[in-house]
């Protein structure tokens, strides 16, 4: 991942903080490595992780992306508007 080359696309991290695939601290660390490259637009990054969730798609975790996909398409300038 070439941290400097995200912004500013938005970017969505979602991760269970029991997930015994992909320690649950990579991600973590890779958003406090994104978190300076956003520091002109910190509303494009976030973090989320689902306590108790293991390597799963819950509910959730599906929620928080729709939810996050809704507010980016929905603002003016993003694409198709």
């Amino acid at each position: 991942l070439r941290r400097e080359q995200c912004p500013p696309t938005a970017l969505l991290i979602v991760h269970g903080s029991r997930d015994d695939v992909v320690d649950p601290e990579l991600p973590r660390v890779d958003y406090l490595e994104l978190e300076p490259f956003y520091a002109r637009t910190p509303e494009r990054l976030q973090f989320v992780e689902l306590t108790g969730v293991r390597h799963e798609l819950t509910e959730d975790a599906a929620a928080s992306g729709r939810q996050w996909i809704r507010n980016w398409t929905s603002m003016p300038g993003a694409p198709g508007r």
